[in-house]
């Protein structure tokens, strides 16, 4: 017989769950998991995109920004001079002179913009290939630290991850690098040229600007096109590899 100590502990102990109980728990707690995952994807922020990022990295990308914000201002600059060049062709007696000047300021202008332009690739390609570099060995620990039942998920399956990884990594390298040093040249460039249109001619400039929204508008939906169709595109990889790996898998 039991004493009293026994049936207290006995009465006080929590009742254990039987096995379709325990299994039910834990499909709740994967369902949970990948739901939270689920909800938590999406667009990364500016801190995340960059948290690898040393102060060596930093100040590559200042310096290639200053570089891409000189190499944007070169190409209103040559509008400018070609348009000088064909303004100088209506007079006959100084037409030499003012091409000479003008030839002299194409091949400065353009050794400068050769050089800002080899110190902005460099600069975004080195940070870029460091910081993917950083984030695969990330993601790869994180993938390490996940409970067996997370690989469970159709989306989570890890013969599709083999292919998620590569394409992702080469999406997020070419928007830190390249892609994201030619944004700033283009941004510097538009700048640029709004301000040398102004002071050429203030109405037409006006004129342009009025349609500016419609032309931002069609590019909006261009970008979210490109987007929507980047993910589809990885997801049909993901589900190719994964149907692949299975197959050969199954061979053995």
């Amino acid at each position: 017989m039991a004493t009293v100590g026994e049936e207290n502990a006995i009465s006080t102990a929590p009742p254990v769950a039987s096995a379709p109980d325990k299994v039910e728990m834990e499909s709740a707690d994967v369902e949970k998991g990948s739901g939270e995952l689920e909800g938590g994807a999406g667009t990364a922020t500016l801190r995340e995109t960059f948290m690898h990022a040393t102060r060596q990295d930093f100040l590559l990308l200042f310096v290639g920004a200053v570089a891409a914000l000189l190499n944007g201002v070169g190409d209103p600059l040559l509008i400018v001079l070609f348009a000088g060049s064909l303004s100088a062709m209506t007079d006959t007696d100084k037409v030499m002179e003012t091409m000479k000047m003008i030839a002299i300021l194409f091949v400065g202008i353009g050794f400068g913009l050769q050089i800002v332009g080899t110190v902005q690739y460099l600069c975004y390609v080195k940070v870029s290939s460091r910081l993917s570099r950083k984030m695969r060995k990330a993601w790869y620990a994180a993938l390490m630290r996940q409970d067996i039942g997370w690989y469970d998920d159709p989306g989570n399956n890890p013969a599709g991850l083999a292919a998620k990884m590569p394409s992702a990594m080469l999406t997020y390298e070419e928007g830190l690098g390249a892609k994201l040093a030619m944004g700033i040249q283009f941004f510097s460039g538009f700048a640029t040229s709004i301000i040398v249109a102004l002071m050429y001619n203030f109405y037409i400039t006006l004129l342009t600007l009025g349609l500016m929204p419609l032309i931002a508008v069609s590019l909006a939906w261009l970008v979210k096109l490109n987007s929507e169709q980047a993910q589809v595109k990885n997801r049909a990889y993901g589900a190719a590899s994964a149907v692949a790996h299975e197959s050969f898998t199954g061979l053995r």
